[in-house]
């Protein structure tokens, strides 16, 4: 492996980097479950209001998407990161001055959109290192910040404890500061040229695998060009077809950014209400905390394992997405129908993994469809569209906590929801199995006809 260079040694080194600078964004997503409990009890909230400043954390880091695309022409990304993980900390610890809900709900609110700029930075400026394996590489840098915080749940729940939840977030805001030095390591390479990405695509080297049945026929039409054009005639196609048809009014990104908004939320409501779920349903406290560490277990091992099995050719990112998908709706459905401690925390387990897997695939699947140099403004978008259904959580959550009094209704509706992914993400796959089986079946009848001429 050479030393510098696209998926060198420094490469690899820049996906450790970014992923201890994820470290605190997944600690605080994974600790909010523990943190709404606190707030049940501490604060003697209802479920509808204690579910606000959460709410808010993670509609901010998403309704607040597109304003990194404007930040990024102003500020260099290498400096955006640092500044962004130094006011995550800070945001956090003046959570320690929150005297009522508003005030703890403004702080976190700011909380989340710094966590977004995190995300978007520490990613894009990883996959500028990368060209053939950036699949692998996010998927090691997923492993590394899931791994760190497998027992973020357990050591907050610990803090609020012993000092209540403004003096666990304000411990959790100095932890933070840690992420800084490792964020100041990532940098744009030397030998990136954003030129070399108008067309680009994850996964190049299965670059003769073609895609069909795409929903424009402007689509089919560039991807076909693709395998017959010089590179400057890609590009030049390329930007045409972006002028005439741009990509963010197309039919398959307004679905990605569907299949990118129950993503997050499935995620982010599991995290929410699974503690509270588990202790509303009769499972031990002391069983019970054990429900998310076992998520982010099956989080992690799928966020490792995904990435390697999609770059080694073992499984498509499609198909990977499609049985995602169809797996998770399956458990939320037995989730509803189960009180064993045993079994949900096995279903907890294999929720995890299909969310590992999923959310390593969110910047694959924008990439790939849609080039590098678009991801901040396709992810800036997908994450704003997702805040916007957050906002309706705590109207949820308090219509089946408070009034229902069982969120095995909320549970249906999300497994519903990711019936309908799994649906289209099938038809995907079926669509590229079709495709690539005429594609043999032409080559061999070609070859057949050559022998025989």
């Amino acid at each position: 492996m050479r030393f510098q260079g696209p998926d060198s040694c420094r490469s690899w080194a820049a996906a450790c980097l970014a992923g201890l600078t994820q470290i605190p964004v997944l600690f605080s997503l994974k600790t909010m479950g523990v943190t709404f409990v606190g707030l049940l009890s501490e604060w003697q909230f209802s479920r509808h209001e204690a579910s606000w400043p959460l709410t808010l954390l993670t509609a901010s880091s998403q309704i607040c998407g597109p304003a990194l695309q404007l930040l990024q022409r102003v500020i260099p990304v290498s400096a955006l990161l640092p500044l962004s993980c130094l006011a995550s900390s800070i945001s956090l610890m003046l959570s320690y001055f929150a005297k009522n809900l508003t005030h703890i709900s403004i702080v976190l609110a700011f909380h989340g959109f710094c966590l977004a700029a995190i995300y978007v930075f520490s990613t894009l400026l990883l996959m500028q290192h990368f060209k053939k394996r950036r699949t692998a590489a996010n998927a090691v840098t997923s492993t590394i910040s899931t791994g760190a915080t497998i027992f973020a749940p357990n050591a907050m729940q610990a803090l609020i404890t012993s000092y209540g939840v403004r003096n666990a977030l304000l411990i959790t805001g100095v932890f933070g500061l840690g992420a800084v030095p490792f964020s100041l390591g990532l940098r744009t390479p030397r030998w990136y040229s954003p030129q070399c990405e108008t067309s680009g695509r994850v996964n190049r080297n299965l670059s003769t695998e073609v895609e069909a049945g795409d929903i424009m026929d402007a689509e089919k039409e560039r991807f076909a060009s693709d395998e017959i054009s010089s590179p400057r005639s890609r590009r030049s196609m390329t930007a045409s077809s972006t002028r005439q048809h741009p990509y963010m009014l197309t039919p398959r990104f307004i679905v990605h950014v569907i299949s990118v908004t129950i993503t997050y939320n499935v995620m982010n409501l599991f995290l929410l209400l699974a503690y509270d779920h588990a202790l509303n349903i009769g499972i031990p406290e002391s069983s019970a905390l054990y429900v998310l560490p076992t998520y982010c277990c099956g989080d992690l091992l799928a966020r490792f394992v995904s990435g390697i099995a999609i770059d080694a050719n073992l499984i498509s990112w499609q198909s990977a997405l499609a049985f995602s998908y169809t797996v998770e709706a399956i458990c939320l459905v037995f989730l509803v129908t189960n009180s064993l401690s045993v079994v949900f925390i096995v279903l907890s387990f294999v929720v995890g993994c299909t969310c590992g897997a999923k959310v390593t695939l969110v910047p694959v699947q924008l990439v790939n469809d849609f080039g590098l140099n678009h991801l901040v403004p396709t992810t800036g978008v997908a994450l704003f569209v997702c805040g916007c259904v957050t906002i309706a959580r705590p109207w949820l959550v308090g219509y089946f906590g408070d009034v229902q009094r069982s969120y095995n209704g909320l549970f249906l509706l999300v497994a519903f929801c990711c019936a309908l992914c799994s649906s289209y993400w099938m038809s995907r796959v079926t669509r590229l199995a079709r495709t690539n089986f005429s594609r043999q079946s032409t080559v061999a009848q070609n070859d057949s006809q050559a022998q025989n001429a």
